[in-house]
């Protein structure tokens, strides 16, 4: 049987070095695992902003204003444009978002603010004028299309920012409107865009979520978009948790959140801790001090997109419980279980081995190997009567000798002194 072989100084020093790094790494490991945040929240994210749109929606018509000569037909066309968002709820290219939005009677509101500000900036009209002009105008004032009596022309344009993992219109599509549910009926549009493949569809929550739930409100708001490269805008994610369930003056049930919302964002989803859609962005208090944002009724929309043959996906489950009142961040999947070990002992027993470790390594750098023969590497004197030292041992040669006699090394040349 073979003899197993020794470890030489070297393999040793090596064996304790990876032995003393491996319990490091042991140690280290579940600290920065424990500091570090959970993956699944960022998943969570970049799946709801796959599934968010950007909506465009151009405006256009005459508009037949008040002179002082009676009623006159503008010459041109007057152009609006809004900006809102949207969301998939189908992988078949259904979109939703708020009614406003698309709404043909705030359209025309939209085209005559566009006219009174037209006005005022070629100087034909003052702001205060047209701010007294706006009751009148929207009283009393036409706004019609192309033909007679017809409604003014709305475009909807959708697309996502190329950015994005997975988006699929990375080139605006004109979207169909096929249904419209009013403002003050629950604000609610759901359009349909064709596309080469397959949409990446949000899931709608089966229930209303719980007062004191984390949600995030998703969407791109105007501001943002007006500060950004075109084409360089990416969706706002903005965190906060359900205040209260309340009924609108009109009997819509709508879910009150204190997650912030500003124009633009209007229509994109709210979404609970696992991405599914808890309502449409529509509306919020204005004049406060403290968030007031509200979103459509979870229910509402479920049944609302159910009744119109919209194929949905099925709900995503919770991987956990309700997040606490205050959370404001979606909740990621539960992490393994935990040792019990507060994380600073974990740290600061990694550092005390760490510093070990250096220890040793310095003590093994700095042990003395034996040492070696010692050999000659100062000029020799040999004894009277012999020739130089051998090179190799030290031994003096033999005067007229070529090798050593000792070790049979050649003998350097032989110099006599004067």
């Amino acid at each position: 049987m073979a003899r197993p072989s020794l470890l030489s100084t070297t393999d040793f020093r090596k064996l304790v070095l990876s032995a003393l790094f491996a319990l490091t790494a042991l140690l280290v490991t579940p600290a920065y695992a424990a500091a570090q945040p959970n993956p699944g929240q960022e998943q969570v994210n970049a799946t709801a902003e796959a599934s968010t749109v950007q909506l465009a929606i151009k405006w256009e018509g005459f508009v037949n204003y008040h002179t002082d000569n009676g009623y006159v037909w503008t010459q041109k066309t007057v152009v609006a444009v809004a900006s809102c968002s949207g969301f998939f709820v189908s992988t078949t290219g259904h979109l939703v978002t708020a009614g406003h939005c698309v709404q043909p009677d705030l359209g025309r509101e939209n085209i005559l603010r566009a006219f009174l500000n037209q006005q005022v900036k070629e100087g034909q009209i003052s702001s205060a004028t047209a701010s007294g002009l706006w009751s009148d105008a929207n009283a009393n004032w036409k706004v019609e299309g192309a033909t007679q009596g017809s409604p003014a022309i709305r475009t909807v344009y959708v697309g996502q920012p190329k950015g994005v993992t997975g988006a699929v219109i990375t080139d605006p599509l004109v979207a169909q409107v096929q249904d419209i549910k009013p403002f003050r009926d629950g604000d609610t549009a759901l359009l349909k865009v064709e596309t080469p493949g397959a949409t990446p569809a949000m899931p709608v929550a089966a229930a209303d979520p719980k007062t004191g739930s984390a949600v995030t409100s998703i969407g791109f708001p105007a501001s943002v978009g007006d500060s950004v490269a075109p084409g360089n805008v990416r969706a706002s994610f903005k965190t906060g948790t359900v205040s209260s369930q309340q009924i609108t003056d009109t009997g819509v049930a709508v879910t009150e959140i204190n997650a912030d919302i500003s124009e633009g964002m209007s229509g994109g989803p709210t979404v609970d801790a696992q991405g599914n859609a808890l309502g449409v962005n529509s509306y919020k208090l204005n004049g406060e001090q403290q968030n007031f944002n509200f979103v459509t009724d979870t229910s509402d929309l479920k049944a609302w997109l159910t009744g119109r043959s919209v194929a949905l996906l099925p709900e995503k489950a919770a991987q956990n419980a309700n997040p606490a009142v205050g959370q404001s961040a979606p909740v990621s999947p539960p992490a393994p279980e935990s040792s019990g070990i507060p994380v600073y002992v974990w740290i600061i027993a990694a550092a005390v081995l760490l510093l070990a470790a250096i220890a040793v390594v310095i003590l093994l750098l700095r042990r003395k190997r034996p040492a070696p023969p010692q050999q000659f590497t100062t000029p020799y004197t040999a004894p009277n009567g012999y020739g130089p030292a051998c090179q190799s041992c030290g031994v003096p040669g033999v005067p007229g000798a070529s090798f050593c006699g000792n070790c049979g090394t050649p003998l350097a040349p032989q110099q006599q002194h004067l």
